[in-house]
Formats: structure tokens, C-alpha cells, sequence
């Protein structure tokens, strides 16, 4: 299962996406390959952005990420809307394939 966990605290924004979905075999799983995609994209945006003052953590062998952003007051709006725009496609995931994933907000990472 795929795991995504969102924290907000008024001044950081954190991300963790860890698991695999198991949803098929190896290289055809598409519920994989999309939150794959999702997490990869915030990752490059996040760290595109020197303003978010983002860190990443990647780990291939683990298929994890974590992403901290801790963003500059003129540009904490744009990196919110980045942030729930993935939400938003992990919540899709959840939504049609919940037995693969599970995204949680709030509370501890």
C-alpha cells in the first residue's frame, strides 16, 4: 500500500509518500506509476522554487520521498496550491483505488 501523509503547521508544509501499491506486477502497476508521477513532480517543483526552501528526501530502495517546504511569507500562497493540487490527485488515487492507497491529513507524520 501506498502511504501519503500531509502535515501543515502554519509554516511548513511536509509530504511523505512511502509503499508500494501492489496494484500489478512490476513496471505495469499504473497506481504506482501515477502517485509515482505526483510525487515526483512536487519533488522537482519544490526544489525549483529557492523561495519554498524546500528539502527532499528520496529513496529509491525504500520508494519514499519526503518533501519540507518552508516557504517565504510573499510566496506561502503558491506553495499551499502547490501543495493541495498533488493532494488533490493523491485524494483521485484514494478515491478509485483506496485498497492501493491511503492518504492522511493532519495529526503526526
Amino acid at each position: 500500500m501506498i502511504e501519503v501523509k500531509y502535515l501543515y503547521d502554519g509554516s511548513h508544509h511536509i509530504l511523505d509518500v512511502s509503499g508500494h501499491a501492489g496494484a500489478g506486477e512490476k513496471g505495469c502497476d499504473i497506481v504506482c506509476a501515477a502517485a509515482s508521477m505526483l510525487a515526483w513532480t512536487i519533488c522537482e517543483r519544490a526544489e525549483n522554487v529557492p523561495e519554498f526552501y524546500a528539502k527532499v528526501e528520496q529513496s529509491e530502495v525504500m520508494c519514499s520521498c519526503t518533501i519540507i517546504c518552508s516557504p517565504e511569507e510573499e510566496v506561502r500562497e503558491r506553495c499551499r496550491e502547490m501543495f493541495d493540487t498533488i493532494l488533490t490527485g493523491f485524494q483521485l488515487l484514494e478515491e478509485n483505488f483506496g485498497e492501493y492507497v491511503r492518504v492522511r491529513k493532519g495529526g503526526k507524520l
